[in-house]
């Protein structure tokens, strides 16, 4: 848990939590603040030689809306860091039950490697590292930043590192 690393004011106070910000062959876990309840909040079914993951998930400065790269495919011997689309949900509780809802793929079209950031203050532009625009995928050094528009799916390259 990290807890302490995160600003968690934008949540109902019962439901302050601290999130593993990454991994892999991990699922994503929310917390309420005394730790005596715990709700499973994705599924990532992975076996040992085919790793699943994600990496995130950032929260829109509302807590309505987060997003995070999940990995589709651990084949690092295809790919340096594997496969990975990144999506956007709804965060909801229902019944006392919080839930992912309205799960969307956001992915850039031609990443293979996504790396989520944080949110802009506007709650809909992200941040992301990604290898889009490498003339080989395979090779992921000199990845960019990108802003995305995650409801437009505009893109804006903020660095352009040599290859």
């Amino acid at each position: 848990m990290e807890e302490d690393a995160h600003d968690l004011t934008w949540l109902p106070k019962d439901w302050q939590i601290g999130l593993m910000q990454s991994g892999l062959w991990l699922n994503m876990w929310i917390t309420t603040r005394t730790g005596d309840r715990w709700y499973q909040m994705t599924d990532f079914s992975s076996a040992p030689d085919s790793p699943k993951g994600y990496v995130g998930p950032p929260f829109t400065s509302d807590g309505k809306t987060a997003v995070w790269t999940e990995m589709i495919d651990g084949n690092v011997l295809v790919r340096t860091f594997g496969i990975w689309k990144l999506y956007a949900a709804d965060f909801m509780v229902r019944g006392g039950t919080p839930r992912f809802v309205n799960k969307r793929d956001i992915t850039p079209s031609g990443a293979s490697w996504v790396e989520v950031g944080n949110f802009a203050p506007d709650n809909k532009h992200i941040l992301l590292s990604t290898d889009l625009g490498l003339p080989e995928p395979v090779n992921a050094e000199g990845q960019d930043q990108w802003s995305l528009d995650i409801y437009s799916g505009a893109l804006q390259r903020l660095t352009n590192t040599p290859t």
